[in-house]
């Protein structure tokens, strides 16, 4: 879902529409690429959440885009978008998810935030 807020001009609402179609359309193309890749199928969503600093996550079959924080869809902010489709594919691939013992202990522990920094160099 695409947040416009009442402000906006009817030519900043359009391109914001614009560059989200653009996004959903990107997402489609990633999906496909993910579900050849693991042979499982993986869905990418786009969402609008101006709130989240991130630019993308996953849980175990999913990849959401901000497209808050994705703001410019030129030819080299779509080569990296793929490279952070393919971080979170990676995610998704080796990462322990909420099942795993050592996720719950992590989550116990409230040491989250330094798990995914610790799987994000790890992956990178």
């Amino acid at each position: 879902m695409l947040l416009i807020p009442d402000n906006e001009t009817d030519e900043q609402r359009i391109q914001k529409q614009q560059k989200h179609n653009r996004l959903v359309k990107l997402a489609s193309i990633f999906a496909k690429t993910n579900s050849v890749l693991t042979s499982k199928r993986i869905s990418v969503n786009v969402v609008d959440m101006p709130y989240r600093q991130a630019p993308a996550w996953s849980s175990t079959h999913e990849v959401w885009f901000n497209s808050a924080v994705c703001t410019d869809l030129n030819a080299q902010s779509i080569l990296s978008l793929q490279g952070l489709d393919f971080h979170e594919l990676a995610h998704l691939l080796y990462t322990p998810r909420n099942s795993h013992a050592l996720v719950k202990q992590v989550q116990d522990e409230k040491l989250w935030e330094a798990f995914n920094c610790l799987e994000d160099s790890r992956i990178e």
